[in-house]
């Protein structure tokens, strides 16, 4: 008996690593076959849930993507903190902005700082009007990180929905002060040549506690990027923000962040800020 599972947990870890290794690549439609062979062999596997409920919202397979990531929420609500998020930008895709801000809520009762989960709130609070929530969630954002320019920029358009002219165009103003510092700091840094980074592990480490499946030494998911604009068959949207999901091997977790082009923030925010002046 010891024999048969050490061989089925070989057989599992190589098809996952497969799985995994066609996620670097890029190629989805054979990564999800991988994880679909992982999960005949050990059915529930939660690991293998995030990963193919990751590959079918990249293939624009949101239906899909949406059973599998409740699958886990419902298996294990804390195993993995940016399922939620994830499943939410799944909900947003197919229309449903209400229940993609109940998942974020969700996430937000087990790990009430998650900034990411924050950010997607409010976003998507905008977009249902709910002012006075958006502007909770930015603000909590900027407590901890004043310098965040999607935060900033989200905090003034929830005053400018709430009728907070007069704030909204100073909070509008000190997002272009803030994107042109960054940008002159990205300039300095090139001409100074790369700097010397904190390891990645320190950086990111994943407030998410790890899942159970992890003591077979397998990690879910490979370095990659999913953009928010990535085709889907009911995405016909664009949003301002460009929501980046960055895949990080650190225990079978990965670390979601939303980033947005300096340039294009500044762009933004001054035909923001006229428009208010006008």
């Amino acid at each position: 008996m010891p024999f048969i599972v050490d061989s089925v947990k070989r057989d599992l870890t190589a098809v996952v690593e497969w799985g995994r290794q066609k996620m670097q690549e890029g190629d989805y439609e054979k990564a999800t076959q991988h994880f679909c062979m992982a999960l005949d062999l050990r059915p529930g596997f939660l690991q293998a849930l995030v990963s193919r409920g990751f590959c079918y919202l990249a293939l624009g397979e949101e239906e899909r993507a949406q059973r599998d990531f409740a699958d886990v929420v419902q298996k294990d609500a804390g195993f993995n903190r940016n399922i939620y998020v994830l499943m939410s930008l799944s909900l947003k895709r197919t229309g449903d902005l209400h229940g993609a801000i109940r998942y974020l809520n969700r996430c937000l009762s087990l790990f009430p700082n998650f900034k990411p989960a924050l950010l997607a709130r409010g976003e998507l609070c905008l977009k249902v009007q709910d002012f006075e929530r958006a502007r909770s969630d930015f603000r909590q954002v900027l407590q901890d990180e004043p310098v965040h320019l999607v935060a900033r920029r989200g905090l003034a358009d929830s005053l400018r929905g709430l009728g907070n002219f007069l704030e909204a165009l100073r909070q509008y103003s000190r997002g272009i002060s803030d994107t042109s510092q960054a940008m002159e700091h990205q300039l300095e840094q090139q001409d100074q040549g790369p700097e010397q980074e904190e390891p990645e592990e320190e950086k990111l480490q994943p407030e998410a506690r790890d899942g159970s499946e992890n003591d077979n030494g397998i990690s879910a998911l490979p370095e990659t990027e999913l953009p928010q604009d990535s085709p889907s068959k009911h995405s016909n949207e664009d949003s301002p923000h460009r929501l980046q999901i960055s895949l990080t091997d650190l225990g079978g977790h990965f670390v979601v962040m939303t980033v947005t082009p300096p340039g294009k923030v500044t762009r933004e925010l001054k035909q923001l800020r006229r428009s208010l002046e006008s």
